[in-house]
């Protein structure tokens, strides 16, 4: 596989992993108990808007960030590994208690919930963050290595249709 494919491919299947959209299901439609299909609708809309735009900007100024606060790269990566590690025990011994305290916790039946809890931290937490950051770290030219950049940009388009589509609609 050329490095163009591969930085399509191995993003586009971690963070799908890591922002693993049947997780948040249960999330999503007890915050949406009650509402209508236009509505789930225009939740998921507006939550996988907000965590493109987060994946973006993390993939374009992560980097600085990181030189800003000088924290090097592979400290976001072992730190990265082990916040992975933890999402990966917790899919074998998962709780409902998890689940009803993140949906208590949210804005209620009138509160924005398509930003927090949906988009960040459900979809766009510290694995997809460490995920973006290694990913803008392979690019060491953007301007001039325009196909990585553009194969990287497509990975996360691709992730966000996926979830989006994933995105369950009442009965």
């Amino acid at each position: 596989m050329n490095q163009a494919a591969t930085l399509f491919v191995s993003p586009f299947t971690t963070l799908l992993a890591i922002i693993n959209p049947l997780e948040a299901l249960p999330v999503f439609l007890r915050l949406l108990e009650g509402k209508d299909e236009r509505a789930h609708r225009l939740v998921a809309r507006r939550a996988c808007i907000y965590a493109t735009l987060l994946l973006f900007f993390f993939l374009i100024f992560g980097t600085l960030l990181l030189e800003i606060f000088q924290v090097p790269l592979s400290m976001v990566r072992i730190v990265g590994g082990i916040i992975l590690m933890r999402i990966g025990f917790s899919l074998f011994m998962p709780t409902a208690a998890a689940t009803s305290s993140v949906a208590s916790s949210s804005g209620g039946a009138d509160g924005d919930v398509a930003f927090v809890p949906l988009a960040m931290p459900l979809m766009f937490g510290p694995g997809a963050i460490a995920t973006v950051l290694g990913m803008a770290s392979l690019v060491r030219h953007p301007f001039v290595e325009i196909f990585p950049l553009a194969a990287i940009t497509l990975a996360i388009l691709a992730t966000m249709g996926a979830t989006y589509w994933s995105s369950p609609m009442p009965a």
